[in-house]
């Protein structure tokens, strides 16, 4: 018998005035393995979060470019300090069972039941009302208080087998899943007057404008898959299918109506993949993908399954002698139905197809004992394809370019030896801020680093991220809708292993 406990007990706020961040959570594990063929690990856990709106809803004025030479600070906090909460609770249980039936046939069985009930309270931006507010910087607000809670039962049961025909072996893996999903909500709209982004005042005052939602959702969706890798000599394939059936039930209470809608699938995925002697690894690979969504549009209406188609191309390699791979990979995918939330409405809606080609770059190395450098670049070109408004609109939040390097360094001997020293610098090129492209999200650059210091059982680090505290937007959605990324943190550390 194995078992493990984890625990985090944290009081903490965030960069936003008056927003906490505070958290209680533990997870106990245990492992019984009752003979060499059998293994059963319990799991469980249990998260309760008390902390504000962290996310603030700010105009693109003032933020992603200046308001007559003006920023609003990263630290501003847009609501009002009373009516500003976002509690959570979250447990889950399960088990992961695994029995060898004999040399060649192994059956698995995977469950997890999850509840979370969450009840916030928040008033959001929703951007000046008139170029005169503008000009002031007097930025109009709505607020939402409710509560939700979701309920999910999942199981996945498989049964994996090796054998070989001929001059092929064969990993063969057949399974049967099923989940349960129920989803209530309900929320009532909240007004409050304007407030200065760059001066601001705080009344605690509002009024109660009613409830706005009221609904249930349950969904159940079984899936049928199965998959085999084959192998010869030095050339892999892999072949899969899956079936989906998947059905979902809205009971609007406000509205006193119900609806229903039945959703199939039938996907498939395949990949074929060379290891030459020297370390290289081309490959070619080909998925499908299936998601029912658990939500509604601002009618009211339930919205239909996510569903994509992707091809990707590339080579690792991996150099004989040396620690060091390096991945690069082209791709094209193509995703329908995808699922936004845009302004002014902020309800779930979905743009008809996007297209994403591009290719990523990545590599990690130990250049000399102890010298490690990690890199990473991509390149996206993303397009609205189908959509009644937006055909040949870049989405949003998507940048063109990505870059990212870190490189540390630890002292093998002398005094200082067990010392390490790091850095890395993460480049995220400009996005468009809204679904007509009418504007830009500037690129940013950010500057980290790590101290740290290891002897014997005991590890102390010192990490500090955006280390130049730069103040930068992270994703824009429309002119009302911006938020920052998070500025210089600082986390130090204390490490006892035994």
């Amino acid at each position: 018998m194995l078992w493990r406990l984890t625990g985090v007990v944290r009081d903490g706020e965030t960069q936003v005035d008056f927003t906490k961040d505070n958290r209680v959570f533990i997870a106990p594990s245990v492992t019984i393995k009752p003979n060499e063929d059998t293994t059963i690990t319990l799991l469980a856990n249990y998260q309760k979060d008390t902390a504000g709106w962290g996310l603030q809803f700010l105009p693109a004025s003032g933020t992603a470019f200046a308001n007559n030479g003006r920023f609003i600070r990263n630290t501003f906090f847009g609501g009002e300090p009373n009516f500003n909460r976002f509690d959570t609770e979250l447990a889950t249980a399960g088990y992961l069972l695994s029995h060898d039936i004999n040399e060649a046939l192994t059956f698995r069985q995977n469950l997890r039941y999850a509840w979370m009930h969450n009840e916030q309270q928040s008033f959001y931006g929703t951007g000046y009302a008139s170029a005169a507010d503008e000009a002031a910087g007097l930025m109009s607000r709505y607020g939402a208080g409710g509560a939700s809670t979701i309920n999910s039962f999942a199981v996945d049961n498989q049964l994996q087998g090796k054998f070989v025909t001929g001059i092929l072996s064969h990993t063969t893996l057949f399974g049967i899943d099923y989940r349960n999903t129920s989803f209530r909500d309900a929320a009532s709209g909240y007004s409050t007057g304007k407030i200065n982004v760059f001066a601001p005042v705080y009344t605690n005052a509002w009024t109660n404008d009613g409830p706005y939602d009221d609904k249930g959702i349950k969904q159940s969706q079984i899936g049928f898959y199965a998959q085999d890798q084959i192998k010869l000599g030095r050339l892999s394939f892999l072949l899969g299918a899956r079936q989906d059936f998947a059905s979902t039930d809205l009971d609007n209470f406000l509205a006193g109506s119900s609806a229903r809608t039945d959703a199939s699938a039938f996907t498939r995925r395949g990949a074929v993949m060379y290891n030459f002697d020297n370390g290289i690894a081309p490959y070619f690979s080909y998925a499908e993908s299936f998601l029912p969504v658990l939500n509604t549009n601002v009618s009211g209406e339930l919205l239909k399954p996510e569903t994509g188609v992707q091809y990707e191309v590339g080579v690792k390699y991996q150099p004989v002698g040396i620690n060091a791979l390096i991945t690069l990979a082209a791709f094209d995918l193509t995703r329908s139905n995808v699922v936004t939330f845009a302004p002014p409405s902020y309800f779930a809606e979905q743009t008809g197809q996007v297209r994403s080609r591009g290719i990523e770059l990545e590599g990690t190395a130990t250049l000399v004992e102890g010298f490690n450098v990690r890199g990473a670049y991509s390149y996206i070109d993303a397009e609205v394809t189908k959509d009644p408004v937006n055909v040949g609109k870049a989405p949003t939040t998507v940048p063109l370019n990505r870059f990212s390097l870190w490189t540390d360094y630890t002292l093998q001997a002398g005094q200082l030896a067990g010392v390490q020293v790091g850095g890395g610098i993460r480049y995220v090129g400009s996005t468009f801020g809204d679904d007509a492209n009418t504007f830009k999200v500037p690129a940013s650059t950010a500057v980290d680093a790590l101290l740290a210091y290891t002897k014997d059982n005991y590890r102390l680090a010192l990490n500090v991220t955006n280390i130049a505290d730069t103040r930068y937007v992270a994703a824009c959605y429309g002119y009302t809708s911006c938020f920052y990324a998070e500025g210089r943190k600082a986390i130090a550390k204390l490490t006892y292993r035994w």
